[in-house]
């Protein structure tokens, strides 16, 4: 999905990240408005949230929050194995560069 670009962010009020479809085809768009939660292990957690099963049932809910946490439990033991510490930074960066370009002077 980041490949095909079907992933994007942008200064989005009201939720952290949510599907989209258009013309059939399927993304998501994550919210980078939210400072707390404008990092790599916070986009983690809403991209599995997303990608997870409908949210219509309850059961379905629990799924989700169960994976959310497994995901987050993967990137805290995995952080030296992956260089998690310059994955931030370059997140981080790239953050600050694309606020630039979307703030008016």
């Amino acid at each position: 999905m980041v490949k095909a670009g079907l992933i994007r962010a942008g200064p989005v009020e009201g939720f952290l990240a949510t599907t989209w479809v258009i013309n059939g085809q399927e993304g998501i768009v994550l919210s980078d408005k939210y400072p707390a939660f404008n990092n790599i292990e916070e986009n983690l957690c809403s991209l599995v949230h997303e990608m997870g099963p409908p949210r219509s049932l309850t059961l379905a809910m629990n799924k989700i929050r169960a994976e959310e946490e497994l995901a987050r439990k993967w990137l805290q033991a995995n952080e030296a194995l992956i260089g998690l510490e310059v994955v931030k930074r370059i997140h981080s960066r790239e953050c600050n560069e694309a606020r630039a370009i979307k703030t008016p002077k």
